[in-house]
């Protein structure tokens, strides 16, 4: 059972990792989500995902489950709508062909 705790626990740290810098990456600057999100939204956004990922390397180091699952799901909900329009509009073209 505690092997299962860790297993989840570093999941969960490496899912909230590796969709910060998804995000970061695509919403900057020649980014994939860069023109499928407005400024108001990816300016703020990109902010956030850089205090989550120094907080990941210092105090995020000994953070909780629900902690890293938290964060992770409000990542979400600013970043799926983002990532839904760009997959709509990268897909668009080959359907209407």
């Amino acid at each position: 059972m505690s092997d299962r705790k860790f297993l989840d626990l570093k999941e969960a740290k490496n899912d909230l990792e590796s969709y910060s810098y998804e995000f970061r990456n695509n919403l900057g600057e020649y980014g994939n989500y860069e023109k499928h999100a407005l400024k108001e939204v990816s300016e703020p956004f990109i902010a956030q995902i850089n205090k989550v990922v120094d907080w990941l390397y210092g105090e995020g180091e000994t953070a909780t489950l629900e902690e890293y699952t938290s964060r992770l799901n409000t990542f979400k909900q600013i970043g799926a709508p983002i990532k839904k329009r760009y997959v709509f509009y990268s897909m668009i073209d080959e359907s209407i062909k």
